[in-house]
């Protein structure tokens, strides 16, 4: 059985790292708050990247506008109704 005293201890250091993580759970919310406030801004300039980068490569072929959309972080996903065309790198990929 324990003693009082450690009982005591014990608490003490469950109140102490009670109050820290009550702390860190405030900071959490507030930095929360700020990402939430960026997010219309971010996805604006995700937006206008996208937009440039397409722009850019308009008079390029497909297959060559997604390789290049894609090493600027530009995902395509291709519906289940359009039709899939294997690119160049994948090609070599599959054989």
């Amino acid at each position: 059985m324990p003693s009082a005293n450690e009982i005591k201890r014990l608490l003490g250091e469950v109140r102490g790292k009670l109050a820290f993580k009550t702390q860190l759970v405030a900071i959490v919310d507030r930095e929360s708050n700020d990402v939430i406030g960026l997010r219309d801004e971010v996805a604006d300039l995700v937006r206008d990247i996208w937009d440039e980068v397409e722009f850019a490569y308009r008079k390029e072929p497909a297959s060559a506008r997604r390789r290049h959309g894609r090493e600027w972080g530009i995902v395509y996903v291709q519906r289940r109704s359009e039709r899939r065309e294997a690119l160049p790198e994948e090609a070599a990929l599959s054989s």
